[in-house]
């Protein structure tokens, strides 16, 4: 162990030389190229949420209050991946979430089976989208049970929206959720008899029984409070199948950028993992300084800060040097030598992520004093380097 690490340095990986992972030059066209083949590794090892519902069902509101990305984001977001259904990347430069929708479900002669298709070697999870007060289900159901059919063991979420149209106009969602609580009991009798009726509508399907999830996700428009109602019982609830999903950003991060930007850095690091996932002394340092350019070009557009000279300067002057750093790449690739045997993974896979993720972490430190116009210290960068190294071997972690 003593010996592979002598062999990896850690203090070259941050000086000038071939084998930098911060190079000289963050140049928009080298870092487009680097970008799309990062975003080529995350997206093929991304997990997917298939999602079946209704036109007006609430499918597109519930990625809108998952990802916070906008309406616009959204709309030219999905990309068609077969006849009936399409498919949007989050974050698009390197995705730790996909959401497969499936459009012919209007289609009165819809046939799953490419889709079914499509999916069998992507999907995570199903989940299906109901108006709560929309009785007649049965193409969903006719579609579930086709599904379920070709593959049993896919776990099924049941989204019911649309919660606020049991109550007057005006009066709006309790403020506190009553959900899995004794105050249960006080909601709408009219809503309670829906809720219950879409429930016996899966009794008999093949597999394990669906989790179901009360929610009412709307726009600012609607002018109804809370907009993101049940949102955290349907992270749960797609958290038991897709880990990622709790990663999503989170609308009370007083940093929105960094919240989003967090998803982006995640799905980096999985790129950087694929880059290094090679017995470390032999790890590919180029293709690793590849995905980390492309995630410092990525997040300067996300903060809208261009990455200068000077820029680059800081951030390498920050980590390139001095002997808290190398104690703190010490601690961190041993720690994930430690526990490579538990997560299967290979030593430089494990190296690439947790380098990846914490340059990241890093860099938004960076990047937000200077959109701030607000000066910062290297010890804060560095601090937030060892600070996402620790979080980075915790996520190895089963």
């Amino acid at each position: 162990m003593d010996d592979v690490w002598r062999w990896v340095d850690p203090r070259r990986w941050f000086a000038n030389g071939s084998e930098t992972l911060i190079p000289d030059d963050l140049g928009q066209r080298d870092a487009d190229d680097q970008s799309k083949q990062a975003r080529e590794t995350a997206r093929s090892k991304v997990p997917v949420v298939w999602m079946l519902g209704k036109t007006g069902s609430g499918k597109s509101s519930i990625v809108r209050a998952l990802t916070l990305a906008a309406d616009v984001e959204i709309g030219t977001g999905y990309k068609p991946c077969t006849r009936t259904a399409r498919r949007f990347d989050f974050p698009p430069e390197a995705p730790i979430i996909a959401f497969l929708d499936t459009r012919g479900l209007a289609e009165p002669d819809y046939i799953p089976d490419d889709d079914i298709a499509y999916a069998a070697s992507l999907t995570n999870v199903l989940l299906v989208v109901m108006q709560a007060d929309d009785a007649v289900q049965n193409d969903i159901l006719n579609v579930l049970r086709k599904i379920r059919s070709s593959n049993a063991k896919w776990p099924i979420v049941v989204a019911q929206t649309g919660l606020h149209k049991f109550y007057a106009s005006g009066e709006g969602l309790p403020k506190s959720d009553p959900f899995g609580t004794p105050n249960e009991i006080d909601l709408p009798k009219s809503m309670q008899d829906a809720l219950a009726y879409q429930r016996r509508l899966f009794e008999g399907l093949a597999g394990p029984a669906p989790l179901f999830v009360p929610i009412d996700f709307t726009s600012p428009e609607a002018d109804i409070d809370p907009r993101d109602f049940g949102r955290d019982r349907l992270i749960d609830a797609l958290g038991k199948s897709i880990p990622a999903v709790r990663e999503l950003p989170d609308s009370s991060e007083a940093d929105e950028i960094g919240a989003a930007a967090h998803a982006l850095i995640l799905g980096y690091a999985a790129a950087g993992a694929a880059a290094g996932a090679i017995p470390v002394p032999f790890a590919d340092l180029p293709a690793l300084g590849a995905v980390v350019t492309a995630m410092l070009y990525a997040l300067g557009k996300r903060y809208q800060v261009p990455w200068d000279w000077a820029l680059r300067a800081k951030l390498v002057s920050a980590l390139g040097g001095g002997l808290l750093l190398q104690q703190a790449l010490g601690l961190g690739l041993r720690e994930v030598l430690k526990v490579v045997p538990v997560v299967g993974m290979a030593s430089g896979a494990a190296m690439g992520f947790t380098l990846t993720y914490a340059i990241g972490q890093a860099a938004c430190v960076l990047l937000r004093a200077k959109r701030n116009g607000q000066p910062v210290e290297d010890e804060d960068i560095r601090q937030a380097f060892k600070d996402a190294l620790r979080a980075a071997l915790n996520k190895t972690r089963p």
